[in-house]
């Protein structure tokens, strides 16, 4: 993993955008929830897709004249943030999780072999 620090940029949603490398050709900048830090290895696929559809959004927003058609892209644009970002955040919750089962597990693991070992030592 690389060992850039993320450098924070503030948003009106309570949330930031973090830029995970040195602004070279293998820069991404990706949404974080306020009070969460981002390394370069928790990078997925979404964080790219919601940068991206972040661009195109205000990019064709510019393009529309009429204050109607921005209000609606706004909000076509709000709640597709707001369900990928929770759906960021349920697999990083995933992630947790199985991490965590399986730390649960390797020491449940070591304790049956360990009172295997003492039903051994008492049987002799």
């Amino acid at each position: 993993a690389e060992s850039h620090k993320g450098q924070r940029q503030a948003t009106s949603e309570g949330s930031s955008a973090v830029s995970l490398a040195d602004g070279g050709p293998h820069s991404v900048q990706v949404w974080c929830p306020k009070g969460q830090k981002r390394f370069p290895r928790d990078v997925t696929e979404l964080d790219v897709v919601l940068t991206e559809f972040e661009k195109i959004t205000a990019n064709y927003k510019q393009s529309v004249e009429l204050k109607i058609c921005r209000k609606a892209i706004n909000g076509f644009y709000s709640g597709f943030r707001d369900q990928l970002t929770n759906t960021m955040a349920e697999v990083q919750k995933l992630k947790s999780l199985k991490r965590e089962n399986t730390k649960l597990a390797t020491a449940i693991n070591k304790k049956r072999r360990r009172l295997m070992e003492v039903k051994e030592e008492l049987i002799r």
